[in-house]
């Protein structure tokens, strides 16, 4: 076995660059995640965190207003279920806070203990609020006001380098991935694919746009 001597190890939260060279950027801080906790649960692979914080704040944002509306409709059981997914989520991203509350919602909706679900309903919908307002502010600021990429507008020819460009964002879950897909749909703005494509980003829906790419490149 080889040894590491002591100094001379690269902490892993530092090593990592996405396929287009860039450092992989993850919030300086979320209030109530425990981001180096996150790192080791995925073993460090930042790429992959970026991806479970952006997929957080897409698929999640509006989860409260699905249990309260299960909960009104009398479905526990769609609110025992979506208070399990969170559960395991907040735990993957280092939210322990979070993790509990959706923990004992869980168990409260499985008891039908309605007084306590609904307790513990006001206290995580506050969390809950504030961390995806801190990750909307987050993905947004990753976007640059300009890039070269908007030459593709006066340039069509260079749809396809932006199209490669915008391939390796998006499976890298770089948020810039937004602003090259705009780009391109400027450059295309007949083109309905070209379009489908920002939409996707804009909702950072980037498996969904990554397989409209595909398709647009095959017509380039």
């Amino acid at each position: 076995i080889d040894w590491i001597p002591a100094g001379e190890r690269t902490p892993f939260e530092e090593a990592s660059e996405d396929p287009t060279g860039e450092p992989v950027s993850l919030p300086n801080r979320l209030t109530g995640c425990d981001l180096g906790k996150a790192l080791i649960n995925v073993n460090g692979n930042r790429a992959l965190l970026r991806k479970l914080l952006l997929d957080l704040y897409r698929d999640h944002e509006n989860d409260l207003q699905v249990v309260n509306a299960a909960v009104t409709a009398g479905d526990y059981v769609a609110a025992q279920r979506v208070a399990h997914t969170l559960k395991s989520i907040f735990g993957t991203v280092g939210a322990t806070h979070l993790q509990r509350l959706a923990a004992s919602m869980e168990t409260a909706f499985k008891a039908q203990a309605l007084s306590t679900a609904a307790t513990l309903l006001d206290e995580f919908g506050v969390a809950l609020q504030t961390l995806m307002d801190e990750l909307r502010e987050w993905a947004l600021a990753q976007q640059p006001k300009s890039t070269p990429a908007d030459d593709a507008q006066s340039n069509p020819e260079n749809v396809r380098e932006l199209a490669q460009e915008l391939a390796q964002q998006l499976a890298a879950f770089n948020p810039k991935a937004n602003l090259t897909a705009q780009a391109i749909a400027r450059a295309l703005p007949e083109d309905n694919g070209a379009q489908e494509i920002a939409a996707a980003c804009e909702r950072f829906e980037f498996a969904q746009a990554a397989a409209l790419l595909e398709r647009l490149e095959e017509s380039l």
